[in-house]
């Protein structure tokens, strides 16, 4: 069941890079400086939230991710917690050899997750490895469909053989300022 809680954190930061289901991007953040290939996601800057529906006699976990301009506009920096405690802090930026935004970050349990955006169909793609404390890589797809301009719904998918399997979804929303 924790295996999954890297990628929840994830779709919090990526997730708001998407445009509406009309096509329009949400309102940026006030005091963007998102400029060049991070453009398009400089309106993810604020603060997403979630919440897990965990199975029956455990806890629900609330996701609160806080996304802001770093390195002169150069990146986004992200801290995310669960239920008030630390869990993850990294970034994304335009990586030049890929040509694509790359996000990385490290988890409170030791898990390094690496990996890259892209857009497919009306929805975006995140494609990305978690690898665990004792070096075990394991792969993952993030699908985001937005649901308005303040919200979206994300859904993570497992490689089982060669295909990739939904595991289970979660809806975001903008927290109020």
């Amino acid at each position: 069941m924790r295996r999954w809680l890297p990628v929840a954190a994830l779709a919090a930061v990526l997730s708001p890079a998407l445009t509406s289901t009309h096509g329009q991007a949400p309102a940026p953040a006030a005091d963007s400086t998102i400029a060049g290939e991070l453009a398009p996601i400089a309106w993810m800057q604020g603060t997403w939230i979630a919440q897990t529906t965990p199975p029956p006699g455990q806890v629900p976990i609330v996701i609160e991710q806080t996304v802001t301009a770093a390195v002169a506009g150069k990146a986004l920096s992200f801290s995310t917690t669960f239920n008030g405690k630390p869990q993850y802090q990294g970034l994304f930026a335009w990586d030049p050899g890929k040509k694509a935004i790359a996000f990385w970050y490290p988890s409170a349990q030791g898990e390094i997750t690496a990996g890259t955006v892209s857009r497919a169909q009306d929805y975006y793609l995140w494609t990305f490895q978690v690898t665990s404390p004792n070096g075990m890589v394991t792969p993952f797809q993030v699908h985001i469909k937005p649901t308005g301009p303040n919200d979206y719904d994300w859904t993570l998918l497992g490689l089982s053989g060669s295909d990739w399997k939904e595991m289970f979804s979660l809806h975001y929303k903008r927290k109020a300022s």
